[in-house]
């Protein structure tokens, strides 16, 4: 691009691919919230969301790995589909999708994770009740041999090929060394996953009033949906897996990272506040939990008001950013 268009750096360019990746992540939700049932008219309109969620915004308009978070997040929805609605899911295609994932960024195959802890809790009551699931078992090995092969064979390639007097720097900026037990300080973040909306950052110029109030205002209707999917599908066994698996995943990526934090430092140490970009991946399961809960409750146009107030709050937030710049 540098050589075809003229004033266009690398930089700008690795930037402006940025828009593919959201396409292609808009493109595989819609693909997953079919799977899921929906029906194509609300399928169609609920990906507009997602360049509303400023953690999406942030990071298909910088370079860095979270680019590839909604693509992610969305084909681990599809595969839940696969999983629970349709009973068909392949391990080989589960353990090529979560692999990919590991290896894009390993925090990223948080939907993968949360999957495999509700597939073993599957496996765990079909054992108790002698209803064995072979299938699950395969998805569950499948998925975390992705995921942890190839992270343990970068660590041995890599692990010593660096300077071994190199010290972090990122260390104690958002770390503090472990003084008590470790749960107390962990017990304190456990939860902040629910935060996925409003646990943002932005370039000052966008990060205006509106997007604050509308960050609260999304942030409080997710968390919402999630525990509507989860007790309105009651009856729906396989719909409220995906609510079970969203509150699974809120829940494991800030102790992922805690656990992280405490075992690669000499001293231990936790994280004070861990942030949403980590969670990044979990919002088109998100973008689903509202779409199914609103559907459930009657309110199917809720979802359309919706994307378009999302469009008109970003719609006015860039045209801000851009008249300050």
């Amino acid at each position: 691009m540098d050589a075809a268009i003229d004033g266009i750096d690398f930089v700008t360019a690795a930037r402006l691919f940025g828009v593919l990746w959201l396409a292609a992540g808009m493109y595989m939700t819609f693909i997953a919230l079919r799977r899921w049932r929906i029906d194509p008219a609300a399928a169609i309109i609920a990906p507009l969301l997602l360049p509303a969620f400023p953690r999406v915004l942030h990071a298909v308009t910088t370079v860095n790995p979270d680019t590839a978070a909604i693509v992610i997040g969305a084909s681990a929805i599809w595969l839940a589909a696969r999983v629970f609605v349709d009973d068909d899911a392949d391990w080989r295609v589960a353990a090529a999708l979560a692999g990919v994932a590991g290896m894009t960024k390993t925090i990223g195959a948080i939907p993968f994770i949360a999957l495999g802890a509700l597939l073993t809790y599957r496996v765990v009551r079909g054992w108790r009740r002698a209803h064995p699931r072979g299938k699950d078992v395969a998805l569950v090995g499948a998925m975390a041999a992705a995921i942890l092969v190839p992270y343990a064979l970068w660590q041995a390639w890599q692990g010593g090929r660096g300077d071994p007097n190199w010290q972090n720097p990122l260390v104690g900026l958002n770390t503090r060394d472990v003084l008590g037990l470790p749960g107390s300080e962990w017990l304190e973040t456990a939860f902040s996953g629910l935060n996925l909306v409003s646990d943002y950052y932005l370039q000052e110029p966008l990060d205006v009033a509106l997007m604050v109030s509308w960050t609260r205002l999304l942030n409080l209707l997710l968390i919402g949906a999630v525990f509507a999917v989860i007790v309105a599908c009651a009856k729906e066994p396989a719909r409220r897996s995906l609510g079970w698996m969203l509150l699974a995943g809120a829940v494991l990526y800030p102790t992922i990272v805690q656990a992280q934090a405490y075992l690669n430092t000499a001293v231990p140490q936790y994280f004070l506040q861990v942030t949403g970009r980590y969670g990044l991946a979990l919002i088109p399961g998100a973008v689903a939990c509202i779409v199914i809960a609103a559907q459930k409750a009657g309110y199917r146009r809720l979802v359309y008001l919706l994307s378009l107030a999302g469009l008109v709050v970003l719609g006015i937030v860039i045209v801000n950013g851009w008249r300050v710049i």
